[in-house]
C-alpha cells in the first residue's frame, strides 16, 4: 500500500478550490489542502500537476458497457465498450442497461461485464430489465434482483421508445414498486 501526493493541482470538488494538494492512501483521498504530507518514511508517489485541473470522476447513469442495440441483426451488433473509452472521458462510475437486444445478450453477461469493468478500475453497476414484457431478470423476480444483487441499482423498462414492447400500467406500476421497495430494503438510494 502506497501514498500518492498530487501537488499543485487546480482542484474542483466540484467548487473551485484553487491550486492545492491532494493526499491519497491506497486509492482513497484522505486529505486536500496546502499543508498536507504523507507520514515520514512512507513510500510516496509524487505527482506535480503544475496547475492542471483535477476534478471528481463523472457518473454516466446510462452507458452500454456491453454494446447497445443489435436490433438490425447480427451484423449490426456492436462489441463490448472498451473501458478506456469511459476513463478517457473522465467517467469513473457507470450504470448499464441491457439494451434493445434482450435475445442474444443476457443480464448475466451484463453483470459479468460490470464485474470485469470494476476490476479494470471503473465502478460499474447495471439495471435489471430491458426490452421485453415481462422484463428480463436474473433471479426469481425484479424485486429480488434489486434487493440481493449488489451491482443491480434499478429496473430498466422501455415504454416511450418507438420499438418498445407493450406494457400495461399495472405492469409498469409493479416494476416501479419493485425498484422502490428493493432499493429501500438494502439502502440503495439515488
Amino acid at each position: 500500500m502506497t501514498w500518492t501526493h498530487i501537488k499543485n493541482a487546480h482542484i474542483y470538488a466540484p467548487e473551485d478550490m484553487g491550486t492545492t494538494n491532494v493526499l491519497i492512501w491506497n486509492g482513497q483521498i484522505v486529505a486536500v489542502g496546502s499543508d498536507i504530507a504523507p507520514p515520514l518514511g512512507s513510500e510516496v508517489k509524487t505527482i506535480n500537476a503544475e496547475g492542471s485541473p483535477l476534478l471528481p470522476g463523472f457518473i454516466d447513469p446510462h452507458a452500454h458497457i456491453m454494446g447497445a442495440s443489435g436490433v438490425g441483426g447480427p451484423t449490426n451488433r456492436p462489441p463490448d465498450q472498451p473501458i478506456s473509452r469511459l476513463t478517457l472521458a473522465g467517467i469513473t462510475t457507470v450504470v448499464s442497461p441491457l439494451g434493445t437486444d434482450s435475445l442474444s445478450r443476457t443480464l448475466t453477461n451484463l453483470l459479468l461485464r460490470a464485474e470485469a469493468a470494476t476490476s479494470e478500475g471503473v465502478s460499474a453497476y447495471v439495471y435489471t430489465g430491458g426490452w421485453a414484457t415481462p422484463v428480463p431478470i436474473i433471479t426469481d423476480d425484479a424485486l429480488s434482483d434489486v434487493t440481493f444483487l449488489s451491482r443491480v441499482l434499478g429496473i430498466k423498462v422501455a415504454i416511450a421508445e418507438a420499438m418498445a414492447p407493450p406494457m400495461s400500467v399495472e405492469q409498469l406500476a409493479h416494476y416501479a414498486h419493485a425498484a422502490v421497495i428493493g432499493g429501500r430494503m438494502v439502502n440503495k438510494r439515488a
